[in-house]
């Protein structure tokens, strides 16, 4: 059995979205979309206090 992706639990074999993960995903993603990288993303959510 493997975990669901990030922003979704896994509920009676339905991925359903996981609000307060999809924050995350949501971030991640308007990081990426304005230029930044890998570790640049990763060191801003370290910053804010995401931990994942």
């Amino acid at each position: 059995m493997s975990l669901p992706p990030l922003g979704y639990d896994l509920v009676e074999g339905e991925l359903v979205i996981n609000e307060q993960e999809a924050e995350i995903v949501r971030k991640i993603f308007n990081f990426y979309l304005s230029g930044k990288g890998m570790c640049k993303i990763a060191s801003e959510l370290n910053t804010a206090g995401y931990h994942v």
